[in-house]
């Protein structure tokens, strides 16, 4: 299991952006296209840098993704996340990552930090 951005209108998302020289961006979105498969789609959309609206690319899914879970309520979430595992390694150990990645961000995630608290506890 892996979180995805989904989109939903009027929505944002806190994060970090790439530069990517153009010369070494096939090679980079076909590593990332690689990554990313099983329903993920590659969309251009706009993201905010020193009050600029920068255009930059992203994987969203959505509802149509063949994977896309949607809401599985947060205790058997939290039981999927706890025992899925795949070829990338353990569900429970991309959560830490997600959430020690954000804290150090700075960037403030509720259900994230709900979770980590639930599969810690």
């Amino acid at each position: 299991m892996v979180c995805t951005l989904v989109p939903n209108s009027g929505d944002g998302c806190w994060g970090l952006a790439y530069e990517i020289p153009d010369q070494d961006w096939p090679a980079i979105q076909a590593e990332l296209d690689y990554r990313e498969k099983d329903g993920y789609q590659l969309k251009r959309v706009s993201a905010r840098w020193q009050d600029q609206d920068l255009p930059c690319w992203t994987y969203v899914a959505d509802e149509h993704n063949p994977s896309y879970l949607g809401d599985q309520g947060f205790d058997r979430l939290v039981e999927r996340i706890r025992r899925a595992a795949g070829p990338s390694g353990a569900s429970i150990d991309y959560l830490l990552r997600l959430a020690q990645t954000l804290d150090e961000l700075e960037i403030q995630d509720d259900h994230v930090r709900q979770l980590r608290e639930a599969l810690t506890a």
